[in-house]
């Protein structure tokens, strides 16, 4: 059975470089919705980039969890 290697704080770290960059896209687009009039057909456009762009921020989300875990389980017991 292969054993697979503790992911590096380096991987982590751009794991968590990958969240931010999403995190922005999001924000970027909730700043873009505020100059429109809610519900007009521009505000509802972009409801719908921001659906996708949550749900990517959700995925990067969950495996930074992931990899966080599993960096932090490879660490000596103190």
């Amino acid at each position: 059975m292969k054993t697979e290697a503790p992911p590096s704080l380096e991987t982590v770290e751009g794991i968590l470089d990958e969240v931010d960059e999403y995190y922005d896209r999001v924000s970027c687009i909730r700043q873009k919705m505020r100059r429109h009039k809610r519900g007009s057909d521009p505000y509802v456009e972009l409801l719908a980039e921001l659906s996708v762009e949550v749900d990517v921020l959700k995925n990067k989300a969950q495996w930074a969890e992931e990899i966080i875990e599993r960096f932090e389980d490879s660490l000596p017991d103190e």
